[in-house]
């Protein structure tokens, strides 16, 4: 029975020898901003809004286009004329007062529109700005998910090193109990009670194991890497102690956080489009120009017939069903909601502070008890397993003590993973870059 534990245990490791791919923190978040889907989406929306600026500078240019044509087939009209030389009789007389060949050329310059393409212009100025802010969120959100995963696989595996350890310890005591069994300090049920602990933390070592295989997948995915190598985590779980005041946590909250831009964004943008709905109902004026050349002999190009003109045109429109009131009613409408949605996400901002600021406190209270337990633990299993080997204690007692050392380390490193992602959260929840703060490139 215990060398088919032992085997089923090592088994495993046996197969490990491939070659592991080394990775920090640091390095995971940057695989993942480089490959992640998501952060190439935000980065390709980026350059649409970059394009749509341009595209809005260019209304202020002026417009140029050009025309030729050539006639493959007409009817010539043609008249009747007394004939002068017969009197009483007419002729038939072709006249054709068409070019075969003919060139246009035009030009188009906006002089006033009401302020249309000025607003168009400041509106893709905005829009810009906040699929920028969009941008460095998505990487903010991404850096998150990578911190999460990577902590997420390192207390995967200390829990699967707490229960490798205690499987180890649990074969000591078997040891101790076979010795005791063989000089008659032990009994049967002793040594049987032993055994079958022994044979139970096989499972919960198998569980580790598969959990530390999930969370390596799913570290991997939000990388958005397919290496088959296995990864060797570099950096390691510590405590290290903040101190943060919710006050000033909530006033750097609410002045750095980039969603209040975007939500003033949105208001500008509405003012924006409001203006540019307004400028319906003013006139529209443009300078135009025109250079035609027309012949019928392509040989004699340069000696081609030429008009041209220059004008100045106004329009305006009368009527159009409602349509720019509509435009205005609407512009005015989405510049209420993004008040009213600035409002809203305060709230939910201070909310979202509050709480990642109250799991901090938690979760290193948590961690500072988890941590004196352990060490009590370590001590009381030191001793049981003295005392057990003396014969003071009973086999169930010191399982018990045993016990009760797997869970306080199992704590622990919960309490340890908790800790180090409210820290991380906490500075998410009041705008920081996240990306700065753990050391990452960019």
């Amino acid at each position: 029975m215990r060398i088919l534990v032992t085997i089923m245990l090592a088994f495993p490791l046996l197969l490990s020898g491939q070659e592991m791919l080394p990775l920090s923190l640091t390095e995971s978040i940057r695989l993942a901003l480089e490959n992640n889907p998501s952060a190439k989406i935000s980065s390709e929306r980026v350059k649409d809004a970059a394009l749509s600026r341009r595209e809005a500078w260019s209304g202020f240019l002026p417009q140029i286009d050009t025309r030729g044509s050539t006639i493959l087939d007409e009817k010539i009209r043609v008249i009747e004329m007394p004939d002068f030389f017969n009197p009483g009789q007419t002729i038939s007389v072709e006249l054709d007062f068409t070019y075969d060949y003919q060139t246009d050329w035009s030009i188009t310059q906006p002089i006033f529109t009401g302020g249309k393409l000025t607003k168009s212009l400041q509106l893709a100025r905005a829009n810009l700005e906040s699929a920028q802010l969009d941008e460095l969120l998505a990487r903010n959100d991404l850096t998150l998910q990578v911190s999460q995963a990577y902590l997420g696989m390192l207390v995967a595996q200390e829990f699967l090193r707490v229960a490798t350890e205690a499987h180890t310890i649990t074969e000591d005591f078997y040891r101790i109990t076979q010795q005791m069994y063989n000089e008659g300090l032990a009994s049967k049920l002793d040594l049987l009670q032993s055994e079958v602990q022994m044979a139970n933390l096989v499972p919960r070592v198998t569980q580790a194991r598969n959990a530390v295989k999930l969370a390596e997948a799913g570290l991997k995915t939000v990388m958005g890497i397919q290496d088959t190598q296995s990864l060797l985590l570099t950096d390691e779980l510590h405590y290290e102690a903040h101190e943060y005041s919710l006050d000033e946590l909530l006033s750097e909250a609410l002045a750095n956080r980039h969603e209040l831009r975007q939500m003033d964004l949105r208001g500008q943008m509405g003012r924006y489009a409001r203006s540019i709905a307004r400028g319906g109902y003013l006139p529209m004026i443009a300078l135009s120009g025109s250079y035609s050349t027309f012949g019928n002999d392509l040989a004699e190009v340069g000696q081609w017939e030429d008009s041209y003109t220059v004008s100045m045109g106004l329009s305006f429109n009368l009527f159009s069903g409602g349509r720019r009131r509509t435009s205005v009613q609407k512009a005015q409408v989405a510049i209420r909601q993004a008040e009213l949605g600035r409002i809203a996400l305060e709230d939910a901002i201070e909310l979202e502070v509050e709480g990642a600021y109250h799991t901090l406190i938690e979760s290193e209270s948590t961690l500072l008890s988890s941590e004196k337990t352990v060490a009590q633990a370590e001590e009381a299993a030191r001793l049981a397993q003295l005392q057990y080997q003396a014969g003071t204690i009973t086999h169930l007692q010191a399982n018990q003590i045993q016990a009760n050392l797997t869970n306080a380390r199992a704590n622990y490193a919960q309490a340890l993973f908790s800790y180090t992602l409210a820290n991380i959260r906490i500075k998410k929840a009041v705008g920081r870059n996240l990306m700065e703060e753990l050391g990452v490139p960019q």
